[in-house]
């Protein structure tokens, strides 16, 4: 498996969230439970700062993985290793010299 080796700039966001199934019944009555053993959702939303060589080669990366091949990644302040999927990146062409580029990485269980 591959691993993702690029440090996102500072100010990353990690949103986790829940899948939940909920059955509605008569007079308002609920009952939710997680959906499955992974309920958890993990979002990582990344930023990465560089020249238009660095980027590209995030880029390539990315590419080659089409959205749907996992990979892994150690998010920053952390030591544990996650599988994470990229669907969606921009690129933001700063200058004449350096670029940026938003991901968000989505946590996989397989």
């Amino acid at each position: 498996m591959s691993e993702f080796n690029w440090e996102p700039a500072p100010g990353f966001t990690v949103t986790e969230s829940s899948r939940v199934r909920e059955a509605q019944f008569g007079d308002g009555y609920s009952q939710s439970y997680p959906e499955g053993i992974n309920s958890g959702v993990f979002k990582y939303s990344l930023r990465f700062n560089g020249t238009h060589e660095e980027i590209e080669e995030i880029l390539v990366f990315l590419r080659s993985k089409r959205g749907s091949q996992e990979f892994t990644f150690t998010p920053p302040f952390t030591s544990q290793e996650v599988k994470v999927v990229c669907k969606e990146w921009s690129r933001d062409m700063q200058d004449k010299w350096h670029s940026s580029l938003s991901c968000e990485f989505l946590r996989v269980y397989r």
